[in-house]
């Protein structure tokens, strides 16, 4: 029963079924058949197949609106038009209706009037048949095969409209990583690299590489996997796709880290760190390693802020004349007292140790 909720497989053991009717009971029509498979193969027919599958619900209650519309003329026709439908209605309300639904249907335009009677504008019901006939070609064979038309008709722009959004994302971003082109191009302009996209996805991020290595991870055993295969395999039959380095590539990366030029080096490190963290750990420890890492990284750059103020100090401290030069403001008032009087060399050297090892 799984297997046959799978459509593919289902039309498999379809056509199966035919061949087996027309070998074995000898009925060779059922051959004929087997040239749908046409349309699996093709995918200009898949489309035209899936613009009519896709609205299914809604042309089904928009035929069974018509059914309805055509139910009640039929009705109207059996109690006052019956002798001029003839054979058409002489049954019951429900063989008129068959017979109307096959017959308006099948002569388009002309409608009731190939069913009934012929009448003259001189007949005592010529304008109640005039409206009869004109009212059910209005309303069935105008409003509801043209809105079934309709339906199909936006179907297909819709399924148009999401190939064009399909292949502009395709020719724009990165297939597994969806990083923009426009950045990935720049940064291989800057290695020296011409067709940097093109590099990027047939070298760096292989679509197929990624789909081999799914497959196999899906042929091997788990008690045979690693422990990263392990994650991974795991969270593709859990559905989690966060293994997908989306919005990083190490082409990327790699060259942002090398030539970061005056970026500071804690963003960097951050960089570092959660590319690493992603790679190894659970998922749903992330969150607290990633606020563990924004504690530390907080502590650090305090840290280094002190420093580099003191370094300052302590630097101004060596540079000056005989303690003339003006001290920082944030040494306070019994540094700037100190520097006040003319210190030697030795004891400008203590005083910046101290400052330095009272920032740390």
């Amino acid at each position: 029963l799984l297997l046959l909720q799978d459509a593919y497989i289902s039309w498999r053991i379809a056509l199966l079924c035919f061949c087996g009717g027309a070998l074995f009971w000898s009925h060779f029509w059922l051959f004929s058949f087997l040239m749908l498979d046409f349309f699996c193969q093709n995918t200009l027919l898949q489309t035209n197949v899936k613009a009519v599958t896709a609205p299914f619900r809604s042309l089904t209650m928009t035929f069974l609106g018509a059914v309805i519309v055509t139910f009640c003329y039929a009705s109207i026709g059996f109690h006052w038009y019956r002798p001029e439908f003839g054979d058409y209605c002489n049954h019951n309300v429900m063989t008129c209706t068959a017979n109307i639904l096959y017959q308006g249907t099948r002569n388009g335009i002309i409608g009731l009037s190939s069913m009934m009677s012929s009448v003259m504008p001189g007949n005592e019901d010529w304008p109640a048949r005039v409206m009869f006939d004109i009212s059910y070609f209005i309303v069935y064979g105008i409003f509801c095969l043209n809105t079934i038309v309709g339906l199909i008709v936006d179907s297909f722009g819709a399924l148009r409209h999401e190939q064009i959004l399909r292949q502009r994302n395709m020719d724009t971003q990165s297939f597994i990583s969806c990083i923009e082109r426009k950045k990935i191009d720049t940064i291989a302009q800057a290695q020296g690299i011409s067709d940097g996209f093109a590099y990027h996805e047939s070298h760096k991020q292989n679509k197929w590489d990624y789909m081999a290595f799914i497959f196999y991870l899906c042929e091997t055993r788990l008690f045979d996997c690693t422990g990263p295969e392990r994650i991974i395999r795991l969270g593709i039959e859990e559905g989690d796709y966060k293994w997908i380095p989306l919005g990083h590539s190490m082409m990327l990366e790699t060259y942002l880290d090398d030539n970061g030029g005056s970026d500071d080096a804690l963003p960097r490190i951050e960089r570092k760190i959660d590319r690493i963290g992603r790679g190894v750990g659970a998922a749903e420890d992330w969150d607290s390693h990633t606020l563990a890492i924004a504690d530390v990284t907080k502590f650090v750059r305090s840290r280094l802020d002190k420093l580099q103020s003191a370094v300052e100090s302590a630097w101004d401290l060596l540079r000056g004349e005989h303690g003339t030069r003006p001290s920082s403001p944030s040494l306070g008032g019994g540094a700037s007292a100190t520097l006040a009087r003319p210190m030697s060399p030795a004891r400008q050297m203590t005083m910046a140790t101290r400052m330095m090892t009272r920032a740390l």
